[in-house]
């Protein structure tokens, strides 16, 4: 069984990627609003 220390990383883990795919995604959504 996974301790709670590696279930505290995997979770930093995934906030972090999927934080950073919503900023991406948004940022190339602003950009494309500009653009127009």
């Amino acid at each position: 069984i996974e301790t709670l220390e590696d279930l505290k990383e995997q979770l930093h883990f995934v906030i972090t990627t999927v934080t950073l795919e919503i900023l991406q995604r948004a940022q190339e959504d602003f950009i494309h609003r500009v653009n127009m």
